[in-house]
Formats: structure tokens, sequence, C-alpha cells
């Protein structure tokens, strides 16, 4: 998508856009930045809360539900990241921070230090690549997805049944 094509749409002139962002980068990042901080808040608060198992459903339920809001947007950043090493960085970054997260939560849990960074990381790709495949879907095994990801995190979590 062009400066020209995102300014038309938006019904802006194009000099607008350019008050505003330095470059099409600059407007994604921005764009994803909201959405990154507000996932974020949602799965570190169960990530230090300890929750129990149907706390860890719902919050990957609300990471669902917000991937499939911003779908196109996530799709955009994730495709540019395959390209664009400064999208790359921003994205393993925010990804990073949920990866820290989630090692702390694994090391409370009792997992040595490396291992839970190295669970923390096959966890929350796993989930990221999961979203980014199901958003684009209707629903409809959204029930079982969220089922097989809350198995699986209970369990490094070893979260009880």
């Amino acid at each position: 998508m062009t400066i020209g094509t995102i300014t038309a749409r938006a019904g802006q002139p194009r000099t607008t856009f350019y008050t505003y962002f330095q470059d099409k980068r600059d407007l994604l990042i921005r764009a994803t930045d909201p959405l990154a901080d507000g996932l974020f808040a949602e799965v570190t608060a169960w990530l230090e809360d300890l929750g129990n198992r149907e706390q860890l459903h719902a919050a990957l339920a609300e990471v669902l539900r917000a991937y499939r809001a911003s779908s196109a947007l996530l799709r955009a950043l994730i495709e540019a990241s395959t390209y664009d090493e400064v999208i790359a960085r921003y994205w393993h970054d925010a990804v990073g921070r949920f990866i820290a997260a989630a090692s702390e939560r694994l090391a409370g849990a009792g997992a040595a230090p490396e291992e839970a960074h190295a669970t923390a990381s096959a966890l929350v790709w796993m989930v990221e690549r999961v979203y980014h495949q199901v958003a684009a879907e209707d629903g409809r095994g959204d029930e079982a997805t969220l089922r097989a990801l809350t198995d699986i995190w209970a369990s490094a979590l070893r979260i009880p049944a």
C-alpha cells in the first residue's frame, strides 16, 4: 500500500501524512503500540497474579479477541517483519516483553532460568503463530484452540486441572 493510497483512504492530503509520520514503517509501529501495550497489560496481569486455569483461558481468549479485532494490522506488521529489519526488531522486542514475563512466571513455578526462558519463548511464539493463523478464520474453532493452548500453558506452568 502506498502513502498515496493511505492518505486517499483517510481523506487527507499526502503532506498531512508527513506531519505525523516519518514513513509507513513509523505509521505501522505507532498503530501497533497501543495494541501491544494492551495485550501486554492483560497477559502480565494474569502472569503476575498467579491465576488459575480459568483465568489463563480467559487471558488467552482476550488476546485472541484482540488479535482478531486487529487482524489486518497484525498481518501487515508480521509480514513486514519478514523483510524489514526495523519492523522485525520492533516486533521481536514487543514479543520479547511477553517472553520475559512468562519466563519469570515459569521460574516462579520452579523452572531453572535457562529452561524458563526457552519454554517461555516457545510458548509465546507458539501463541503468536497460532493466533496469526486463526485470527483470519471465522471463529468456529476458537474454543478448541483455546482449550488446547490452555492445556499446553497449564502443563508448562504446572497448574492443576
